[in-house]
């Protein structure tokens, strides 16, 4: 998948978005970080976006490859609060 600058900026204000959504979530329920590994990379696939859901599949392989931990997980539309 190749990608413009404009749809790089794009997905990183997204993903920016979704982890203080996240960490939002978590500060509510605790318990949702219980099965995340210690250090992984916490990677976002939204169900409403699917360019940036494959662009961040593509950089959850690449992390993958690099030796890393990885967590996915799927982010709905109906669990962001924006």
């Amino acid at each position: 998948m190749k990608t413009r600058d404009t749809d790089i900026t794009s997905f990183v204000d997204r993903n920016i978005d979704m982890g203080f959504d996240f960490i939002q979530q978590t500060m509510e329920n605790p318990a949702l970080l219980e099965n995340i590994p210690n250090g992984a990379a916490i990677i976002h696939i939204p169900d409403d976006d699917p360019e940036l859901a494959e662009h961040n599949l593509e950089l959850a392989i690449g992390v993958v490859r690099q030796g890393f931990d990885v967590y996915i997980r799927h982010v709905s539309s109906d669990s962001q609060s924006g």
